[in-house]
């Protein structure tokens, strides 16, 4: 059984002269690349080529909506929306898996299964078992039919899951169709999808620049994006599957003549999995128990060098024709069993709690704990997130508690685990803010100074304004960030664009070629995009997605400024609170002095390219859509009119121009009628679109 190999043709032809049976090709070649990049890391051609031909993909899907397959990859970047989710029977169950965390139960188990199958004690070290990966993420059950992906569920209770298909079809390395010829009738796969290291800290440091909550580690964070409704925010997260099991095969004659059944453990991973379009971990060993616990050992000194969490291996037997034999527990196989590493964490003393001010206000508990080494690092600070979180663990000064780092990275108080009844210390919530010492206020779980001149939220937001997440101002680093306030030569961020030769002469541990590479990496980033910019200013609730929207819609920071609060909710992914963050940002007096003092400094903010009123046949128009299309998705009929420079909006308002009405609309059209707003049906519109790609050649 092997990959099947795609024939790529040449598609340097235009996407209006493509003939079904291109589309189908190009769609091939696309998922041949793409299991190429993805499952084998042997990519065949560049990131720009693929990107190339992905696009043709797509103008060729906008022009002949009716041709898209259930299998393209045009499926993976998300937008389908479900508010419930459907629950799905397992068949068979997706069973636990009973652990153990010492090399003596590993030895136990061993003779539980030779006693259990009535072996000679002469086969024991010639017995062969299979270690793979125990990866800490969301176990999934895949369902392909005929080789196509039409299922997607967790594990949920074992019995019945949840139907998170939307989300499932956008991980990378999940193959929509699988990569043979002759698939079986029915095929479940179950695995375990997880997100990298690097994506959990991405993404937590995405959150914390919002004051949203974090994950505490990429299990979390796996299971949390897989679970959103809009599944666009799990396209846009960075996550794995691997497989470990077959769970069901239903076979047609085809398949049957063309797939091997597999008989071992080892065969699914080395041969099945990867001929199917699996990608599969090489962290794998198959042997006598000895070699297992050997491979234990060896994958616990590597753990900290894999891109993913792993907390353990699962040992099988490797004879999959001997499961049967040795059955099953009311909750358990008992041809496998998890070998569990020891927990990343430690128990010490909390020493204190401090409280430190954020760029956007929100005060934060930190924990002073008596150094301990987690994992290989000595913690002596960790999270406590919130004063709900404090309560929640009931935790006092003085107590002991349990230190981990969630996802081996950031350090946390998990847990009490002794209090100390005669000398431990309430904490107690700060009244006034830690740094300028002004009342704060209670939002929901957090404190908050409002103080605008606080020292703590004035030196936060100029170390996010010149951090990699904002203007990325190289040699401008926390420090500098924090002795240049203090010496009183930086206030707000346009200071940092008046500093010279002279106002960094003479500061201690600043030598001349020190300053010299500051004052350049300042002046480097005078002209900078506007999506930087905005990014940069660490506005409340706005992140890289948003400041992305903002420069999609906007010419220039005038516009922005203009723009009232209820222009800024029409635009599709801003709600009412981001819209609410941007208004009030830059309806602000004193921001608005600092901006116009940066713009006299020299700082120049780039433009999005102008594209003419030629160019832009819908310029000025602000499209709202209701009902339910039938010929194209929703967010493609916004992303086709904003293409050609209208704005969609939410809801009717006196902004609306035009309201594109599908089958079931609501009040939208008498809210249209009562504001005389031009409707049409979505018949209409797309002889609209089909208008204006004649008159341009192509949307």
């Amino acid at each position: 059984m092997t990959m099947k190999k795609i024939l790529v043709k040449d598609f340097s032809k235009s996407s209006t002269d493509f003939s079904r049976q291109d589309y189908e090709d190009i769609v091939l070649a696309l998922q041949y690349y793409g299991h190429c990049y993805y499952t084998l890391d042997e990519p065949e051609i560049s990131d720009a080529e693929y990107d190339k031909l992905y696009r043709l993909l797509i103008e060729v899907e906008k022009l002949h909506n009716d041709w898209i397959l259930p299998d393209s990859p045009s499926l993976k970047i998300g937008g389908e929306v479900r508010k419930v989710f459907e629950s799905v029977k397992h068949d068979p169950p997706m069973m636990s898996l009973d652990n153990i965390t010492e090399e003596t139960q590993l030895i136990e188990f061993h003779e539980r299964v030779f006693k259990t199958l009535k072996l000679s004690d002469k086969n024991k070290n010639t017995f062969l078992y299979h270690a793979e990966p125990k990866f800490d993420g969301l176990a999934i059950d895949l369902i392909y039919k005929n080789g196509i992906l039409v299922s997607g569920s967790t594990r949920g209770d074992g019995d019945t899951g949840e139907d998170i298909t939307h989300n499932i079809k956008t991980v990378r390395n999940i193959p929509l169709k699988l990569m043979i010829d002759h698939a079986p009738e029915l095929l479940s796969i179950r695995g375990e999808c997880v997100m990298t290291y690097e994506a959990f800290d991405a993404l937590n440091k995405e959150l914390e620049k919002n004051e949203k909550k974090l994950f505490a580690n990429p299990r979390n964070a796996a299971a949390g994006s897989l679970r959103q409704q809009d599944s666009k925010i799990a396209a846009s997260r960075d996550l794995y599957f691997f497989p470990y099991s077959i769970g069901k095969v239903i076979e047609n004659e085809s398949s049957a003549s063309h797939l091997s059944c597999p008989k071992t453990q080892a065969e699914i991973y080395k041969t099945y999995f990867p001929a199917l379009g699996f990608k599969v971990s090489p962290e794998i060993k198959s042997g006598n128990i000895n070699d297992i616990a050997d491979h234990f050992r060896l994958i616990m000194e590597r753990r900290s060098l894999l891109k993913f969490d792993i907390d353990g291996i699962v040992v099988k037997v490797n004879d999959i024709g001997l499961w049967e034999s040795l059955g099953i527990t009311s909750k358990y196989p008992r041809y496998a069993i998890a070998y569990k590493f020891p927990a990343r964490s430690a128990i010490t003393k909390l020493l204190d709690v401090s409280f430190q001010t954020g760029r956007t206000g929100i005060v934060t508990p930190v924990a002073h704990l008596k150094p301990v080494n987690v994992g290989g690092v000595m913690i002596r600070r960790a999270s406590l997130h919130n004063m709900r979180e404090i309560e929640r663990l009931n935790v006092h000064i003085g107590d002991m508690v349990e230190v981990i780092r969630a996802g081996d990275v950031i350090p946390k108080v998990e847990s009490l685990v002794e209090h100390d009844v005669q000398n431990a210390k309430l904490i107690k919530a700060p009244e006034n803010c830690p740094e300028c010492h002004e009342k704060l206020v209670v939002e929901d779980i957090f404190l908050r100074c409002v103080n605008r001149n606080c020292r703590g939220r004035k030196v936060a937001s100029l170390k996010y304004f010149a951090s990699k997440d904002g203007l990325d101002i190289d040699g401008l680093g926390a420090e500098w960030i924090e002795k240049l306030y203090d010496l009183k030569k930086i206030n707000d961020f346009c200071d940092i664009f008046y500093l010279n030769e002279e106002a960094l002469t003479g500061i201690d541990g600043m030598g001349e070629i020190l300053r010299q590479n500051m004052l350049r990496s300042i002046s480097e980033k005078k002209n900078i995009t506007l999506e930087v910019f905005i990014k940069s200013l660490g506005i409340t609730n706005v992140g890289a997605r948003i400041s992305e929207l903002i420069a999609e819609n906007y010419q220039s920071l005038d516009e922005i400024i203009s723009t009232s609060q209820e222009q800024f909710n029409e635009i599709h992914e801003i709600g009412p609170i981001i819209a609410q963050s941007l208004y009030e940002y830059f309806h602000d007096e004193e921001n608005i002095r600092v901006i116009k003092k940066l713009l006299k400094s020299g700082f120049t903010v780039i433009a999005p390219e102008k594209k003419s009123l030629t160019d832009l046949p819908l310029k000025g128009e602000v499209f709202v859509f209701t009902g339910t299309l039938t010929g194209l998705k929703r967010d493609e009929a916004q992303k086709l009119v904003k293409k050609l420079g209208a704005k969609t909006g939410a809801s009717i308002s006196s902004q609306t121009t035009c309201l594109v009405y599908g089958e079931n609309a609501g009040s939208k059209l008498k809210k249209a009628d009562e504001a005389s707003i031009k409707k049409m049906s979505e018949e209409e519109f797309i002889n609209l679109l089909n208008q204006l790609s004649g008159d341009k050649g192509n949307t």
